[in-house]
């Protein structure tokens, strides 16, 4: 697996020419923000770069960003958990065709999630990427629902970090990192 973590301005660009393309692709408001222990990655293989991933510690507080597009913060088991948000997981459209790209990328969140004692990890995902994640994958992804939120274009969703452990994915992840070093850069 290839990552780089985001440090120079040149890595920003690249890894805006990754997500911004697929947020527009699917009608996505744009938005950036420059937050504390904020964390971007751009993954890539012989071909150049194919995915981004953008990791941000997440805040129980109503005025929270991700909060303003599904009440998070109302869910318990998310008060005091170590919760990090999936933010900008997107993979250019050349590199969509193979399970390998996203793959590698839930490789590398599952040994981010373990290397970094979190309890879970929210995001609003595509409803696409949540199928993906769910029956192929196997990841015990668990879909939100709230009334008054039926009808938005992506899925509320959370992982519990316990669950993803006791998975096969999990379980390999766990046996790599106890044998290697998966994720240096993490």
């Amino acid at each position: 697996m290839a990552v780089r973590k985001v440090l120079s301005f040149e890595d920003q660009e690249k890894f805006d020419d990754i997500w911004i393309p697929s947020w527009l692709e699917q009608g996505y408001e744009l938005e950036s923000f420059i937050i504390k222990d904020l964390e971007r990655f751009i993954f890539y293989n012989s071909k150049g770069d194919y995915g981004s991933l953008e990791l941000i510690p997440y805040s129980t507080r109503p005025d929270w960003l991700i909060n303003s597009n599904f009440p998070f913060h109302e869910f318990i088991e998310l008060n005091n958990s170590k919760v990090f948000e999936i933010e900008k997981l997107s993979i250019k459209i050349d590199s969509r065709g193979s399970v390998k790209s996203l793959l590698e990328i839930v490789y590398f969140i599952t040994a981010y999630s373990f290397k970094n004692n979190l309890d879970y990890c929210i995001s609003l995902l595509n409803p696409d990427l949540y199928e993906a994640l769910v029956w192929r994958f196997k990841i015990p992804v668990k879909r939100l629902l709230k009334h008054g939120y039926e009808d938005l274009p992506y899925y509320p969703s959370i992982i519990d970090v316990i669950a993803v452990k006791k998975s096969v994915l999990g379980q390999k992840v766990l046996k790599q990192l106890n044998s290697s070093n998966l994720v240096k850069q993490v």
